[in-house]
């Protein structure tokens, strides 16, 4: 029994990374521009290149997505953009 729960779990990691490339993906190329959405309609050029060069969305989305990746195993889930608090104590405080 033991063997069957670890071999299931050993073959859902690789069903997890295809899914989280599946929705990054689609996340990334879906319309809207996060910088417009966090900094507003109004926002200057100047203001959506500092944004994206802070938050990494001037990089290729390969280089993002392992960026991400790499953020997730460690535990940091980034800040909203809305309220500017950390990610993980907001699902902390919801749990």
């Amino acid at each position: 029994m033991i063997k069957f729960v670890i071999k299931r779990i050993i073959q859902m990691i690789p069903i997890l990374i295809g899914v989280s490339i599946i929705v990054y993906l689609m996340l990334s190329f879906s319309p809207g521009d996060p910088a417009r959405l966090a900094l507003g309609m109004n926002a200057k050029p100047e203001q959506i290149e500092a944004f994206n060069k802070e938050n990494g969305l001037d990089q290729p989305v390969v280089i993002q997505y392992f960026n991400y990746m790499k953020k997730l195993v460690t535990g940091d889930f980034g800040k909203s953009y809305t309220t500017k608090q950390s990610v993980a104590s907001m699902i902390a405080v919801r749990l």
